[in-house]
């Protein structure tokens, strides 16, 4: 599982938005994202069921996996993982963080 290197900006319960990873450097020239799942977990706080959040099923464009994330739970900090089967047999995983504020 690779960290993709910075959070995701902070978002708020009520929002809901489109969260992507893009692939593209651990694919090798000609492999593709076949399959994919997006998993949101608790990193920080207490949500007792952060895969309710996962509001679509992931969507693959090119090297790229996004997926919608709604109705994040204020003062949690989550963690959100897609993780990508290639056509080349590959399991990939990338992952990063987002807080979530309560509104003002």
């Amino acid at each position: 599982m690779s960290y993709v290197g910075s959070p995701f900006s902070d978002t708020s319960p009520a929002e809901s938005e489109i969260y992507a990873f893009d692939f593209g450097k651990l694919l090798a020239p000609g492999e593709t994202i076949a399959t994919a799942t997006f998993v949101c977990e608790v990193y920080q706080g207490v949500d007792l069921t952060p895969s309710t959040h996962v509001g679509s099923s992931p969507v693959i464009s090119g090297s790229s996996v996004s997926c919608l994330i709604e109705n994040l739970l204020p003062g949690v900090s989550y963690r959100l993982k897609a993780l990508a089967n290639t056509s080349a047999g590959q399991v990939l995983s990338l992952y990063s963080h987002v807080n979530c504020v309560a509104d003002s």
